[in-house]
């Protein structure tokens, strides 16, 4: 499994105090993504000259000569970077970071078990990402936590590998799924892939339920925050039996250096913001059409 970071006493992914698994790797597309490090399944170079201190350290170690230092500054290019990481083994500042490294269940294990004096009866492992239930090893994780006692929880775009995705539901007692758009082109659009492919998923992971799990709906001004979207996840929300409410997550602009490090253009813009008032009246709607707002 490819790992890019394992963030310790998080208290918003799940209930109580969690250790949260980020995997390296989503089979979705989604122009929003706030975590952009996480889509690709290859190791990838984070890249901010603004720490560099010109040393040439990185040059001298590249196979492919992808580093150039002048009087002008620092130029990567990474047309030709196999993403070896050799450039970021050796940088002193941290101006160049390997983003992804290789990890077993039982390394991964090992963190999660040095947290387990703060869980308490609540906390416990969230597996995140990308998308977690794309690596068959993670169930893996959750199987040998559920033998040690440790809560598990995972948040899912709901573009797992259907027999993960199942398996994983009925493991867990709480989990997170995402629901995008209702609107079919615009979903094949922003996101990747058709609406009814992670939708299959959903009813999947609701049918094999262990316990309740809760919808979250990411939305932006002007792409799908509107009637739309609404009515479908209503539609959705009434056809499951153990999902315990939507959340409604509003989209943010601050992921946009991370584009910007990884080499890839920055899409992201304020004006997909929903304000407060926006928020309120999502709510509202979707209350009035039988959904439960957590």
């Amino acid at each position: 499994m490819l790992i890019t970071k394992i963030q310790r006493f998080s208290t918003h992914d799940g209930p109580g105090i969690r250790t949260c698994v980020f995997f390296k790797g989503c089979p979705l597309s989604c122009f929003w993504c706030h975590n952009p490090e996480n889509r690709s399944f290859s190791p990838d170079i984070f890249f901010d000259e603004r720490f560099c201190i010109k040393c040439g350290a990185c040059a001298s170690v590249c196979p492919r000569s992808c580093h150039v230092i002048n009087d002008d500054g620092h130029l990567f290019d990474r047309t030709n970077c196999i993403k070896c990481g050799k450039c970021a083994e050796v940088c002193p500042s941290e101006a160049l970071t390997l983003s992804g490294r290789e990890m077993t269940a039982e390394e991964i294990l090992e963190v999660i078990k040095a947290d387990r004096a703060f869980y308490g009866d609540r906390g416990g492992v969230t597996l995140t990402g990308g998308e977690p239930l794309a690596f068959r090893e993670s169930v893996d994780i959750l199987r040998l936590c559920e033998k040690e006692g440790i809560g598990c929880c995972f948040e899912t775009s709901g573009a797992g590998i259907p027999e993960v995705s199942a398996e994983a539901a009925s493991l867990c007692w709480d989990f997170f799924v995402d629901i995008k758009d209702g609107d079919p082109e615009r979903h094949l659009k922003n996101v990747g892939v058709s609406k009814e492919k992670l939708l299959k998923n959903i009813k999947l992971m609701d049918e094999n339920a262990k316990g309740k799990f809760t919808l979250r709906a990411i939305l932006l001004k002007g792409v799908n925050a509107d009637e739309t979207n609404y009515d479908y996840i209503a539609e959705v929300f009434r056809e499951l039996k153990n999902c315990r409410g939507v959340e409604l997550v509003p989209y943010h602009a601050l992921y946009g250096s991370k584009y910007t490090r990884l080499g890839i253009k920055d899409e992201s813009s304020s004006g997909y913001v929903p304000g407060k008032e926006d928020l309120e009246r999502a709510a509202e709607q979707l209350r009035s059409k039988g959904v439960v707002i957590i």
